[in-house]
């Protein structure tokens, strides 16, 4: 899950770097500061302009790495692998998406 404000004055994201999920904007402090790059200029946010958006992972890249995994054993571990790794990725995405949703709606 990646978080990012919008630049008041340009209208930009800005991600922010966390590196851990966090389950609701209360986990964050009131108010801070961000350097917005586009506009070389710093605003003040408050923790309810943090905005949750899912991370670019798509199923056909656990689907093809569980395929190559799967075709070291034999061509049919190639398909178990590229079946369990599809479906491992989207009950991933699944997941995160519920939380996304949890996390905008706090």
């Amino acid at each position: 899950m990646k978080y990012y404000i919008i630049c008041k004055k340009d209208r930009e994201k800005i991600y922010l770097r966390l590196n851990n999920l966090i389950p609701t904007r209360n986990h964050f402090v009131d108010s801070f500061s961000v350097y917005c790059p586009t506009c070389a200029s710093y605003e003040l946010f408050r923790n309810n302009d943090i905005i949750a958006e899912t991370e670019t992972l798509d199923i056909s890249a656990g689907a093809i790495l569980g395929g190559l995994i799967g075709m070291m054993i034999s061509p049919v571990g190639a398909i178990i692998g590229t079946m369990l790794g599809s479906l491992m990725t989207g009950n991933f995405r699944i997941r995160e998406n519920i939380a996304i949703r949890r996390f905008n709606r706090s």
